[in-house]
């Protein structure tokens, strides 16, 4: 009787569950590929690992979206079917070297959050690189002025974080309309969005995990989690939190509202 009553009481849980991932999709988050080994494996990951990772979604059956693609998704009604979303943060050269012939070999556009401030120094893509990415259908979105971490600067200084890098983004590149953003560490709060809308920002994506849904996202656009991939993670691994991030969006967008989950 207990077995039976259980299963009664989850079987709407697993109706809804598999209902909404129908049409979440992951949001994957990025920073270098094929970068210094030195560097922290929280920001690099190998190229050939980023190939595979790639080829795993391509197998199965995932379309690899811009966040534009996915938003313009959602709002014109689309059935986004399975669909991930991939992001890179910072803006390094190998984004350019390394991943997006990648990104051409398998069909695959991505947004990217440059630091303005880096555009061409060593390390980091220049103009020529950034106007590439975005003829080829790939977004240019901002990650501020200088990377400084929102909630630790004074508030007087969001203006030159948010709307100069927004300014200059879209005089440099062609009056790009950039509305994207990143939350430098993902670190972000009631002021800070406030900021970022002010400053003309219409979606911005965070740290935090869960896939997200048409739902979320209308709902919730300066709070877009992503799945934070790194770079010293395993094939099984990688898998295991796509598929786990459906799971938190769920958790976050349907069943506990508001409530985040990392």
């Amino acid at each position: 009787v207990l077995v039976v009553a259980a299963a009664a009481a989850a079987k709407p849980f697993y109706d809804g569950y598999s209902e909404y991932r129908k049409n979440a999709v992951p949001v994957l988050e990025y920073h270098s590929v094929g970068g210094s080994d030195e560097w922290p494996a929280e920001v690099i990951i190998k190229t050939e690992v980023f190939e595979k990772q790639l080829q795993y979604l391509h197998n199965n059956g995932y379309s690899m979206l811009s966040m534009e693609q996915m938003i313009d998704g959602f709002k014109n009604g689309k059935d986004m079917g399975k669909a991930v979303v991939l992001t890179f943060d910072d803006g390094y050269m190998d984004n350019y070297t390394n991943v997006f012939p990648l990104l051409k070999k398998y069909n695959a556009n991505a947004s990217f959050f440059i630091v303005q401030s880096k555009i061409g120094k060593p390390n980091y893509m220049g103009h020529n690189e950034i106007t590439e990415l975005i003829h080829a259908g790939n977004d240019l979105a901002s990650h501020t002025i200088n990377h400084n971490i929102l909630t630790d600067i004074d508030p007087k200084y969001f203006a030159w974080e948010l709307s100069s890098s927004k300014f200059f983004l879209k005089k440099e590149f062609d009056m790009y309309y950039v509305h994207l953003l990143s939350y430098p560490n993902g670190k972000y709060d009631e002021k800070v969005i406030a900021a970022a809308q002010k400053y003309g920002y219409n979606y911005a994506v965070t740290g935090k995990n869960g896939a997200v849904d048409k739902n979320w996202v209308e709902n919730h656009p300066m709070e877009i989690g992503r799945v934070i991939i790194k770079g010293d993670m395993t094939e099984s691994e990688f898998e295991s939190k796509l598929e786990r991030s459906y799971l938190l969006g769920y958790l976050k967008s349907v069943v506990f509202g508001s409530l985040f989950f990392y």
